[in-house]
């Protein structure tokens, strides 16, 4: 990946994971957007878009602060999602959940993308939630699929069209057409999946239910660097936590202590990986009591101690 030449990710690349701010990009003719709601970035009118925004090759993890919709017109990319490697080709979107790590590792010369960055908002369908609902289960598993020819150009020109109101700056209806266009590429992605024989959990109707799973994952998001609680999440959201757990574990077939678990895991084995980051500043990075702690809770759930993890990589 590169680098972006941004006081927050210039200051996180000293830990070798960038953690970029892709709601505050700077707006222009390759960056067009809504600031602290959402980014378009392409460069498919100016092929030098990446050379003209990164500089040297930036060999770590990125943690992106949206939700980041990338679209592959032309050419190849590799990326690595949570650590998982998925090489994409003409005609192949991604679409990576908020909080989630990104690691670009290779593209071809004749790389032609479009890539839409959404604050968790957007996801939020005033008159469907469980649509976005369910994509965001699907994606956080399987973050890449393929489209047809006329789908990804019908996908391009809702692209196009946002990108062109977005540069009227005077219009009075900019967050409203950026919704509603979010909206048809949601749709699309549902019926896209729905026609792939996707296996889709959605329900019948919206409920309670998925609305307190959608705030927990979002408090999580926010705070499993500092908390690992479940007593913690159910005050941010004034429920017990036997009901918290309840729910959480009815809407989406995990308990919440193993969603925040997976958050902190995830996390830590992104610090691991960096060379020069001890098992001391990783367990202080997580909030831990103290070295001996973090290792235990560690192995408890990876099954090798810190540094097994870190010669391992």
């Amino acid at each position: 990946m590169n680098k972006v030449m941004d006081t927050e990710a210039n200051t996180a690349e000293k830990q070798n994971i960038l953690f970029l701010n892709v709601l505050s990009l700077p707006s222009n003719g390759d960056f067009v957007g809504i600031e602290n709601m959402l980014q378009l970035m392409d460069n498919l009118t100016a092929p030098s878009v990446l050379r003209t925004y990164y500089e040297e090759p930036f060999e770590g993890t990125v943690q992106v602060n949206a939700s980041v919709i990338l679209m592959c017109k032309a050419g190849e990319v590799t990326i690595r999602v949570n650590f998982e490697d998925y090489v994409m080709h003409t005609g192949d979107v991604a679409i990576v959940i908020s909080g989630n790590f990104i690691h670009v590792i290779d593209y071809t010369k004749d790389l032609e993308f479009a890539a839409i960055a959404l604050a968790n908002g957007y996801f939020d369908l005033s008159n469907n939630a469980i649509v976005p609902m369910a994509l965001m289960k699907h994606f956080m598993a399987r973050p890449v699929f393929h489209i047809d020819d006329n789908t990804l150009n019908d996908c391009l020109a809702v692209y196009g069209f946002l990108k062109r109101r977005l540069m009227i700056k005077e219009s009075i209806y900019r967050e409203e057409l950026a919704q509603n266009c979010i909206s048809t590429l949601v749709y699309m992605a549902h019926q896209i999946l729905l026609d792939s024989d996707a296996e889709l959990d959605i329900p019948k109707a919206k409920s309670r239910q998925q609305q307190i799973f959608e705030h927990f994952i979002n408090e999580v998001n926010r705070h499993f660097m500092q908390e690992r609680n479940v007593y913690f999440y159910a005050d941010k959201l004034f429920i017990t936590p036997k009901y918290l757990s309840l729910i959480v574990k009815q809407v989406s077939g995990k308990s919440a202590t193993d969603w925040i678990n997976d958050y902190v895991v995830l996390e830590a084995k992104a610090l691991l990986r960096v060379k020069w980051n001890s098992i001391k500043d990783v367990s202080n990075k997580l909030n831990f009591p103290n070295q001996s702690f973090f290792a235990k809770y560690f192995k408890q759930h990876t099954g090798m101690t810190p540094k097994q993890y870190k010669q391992k990589e």
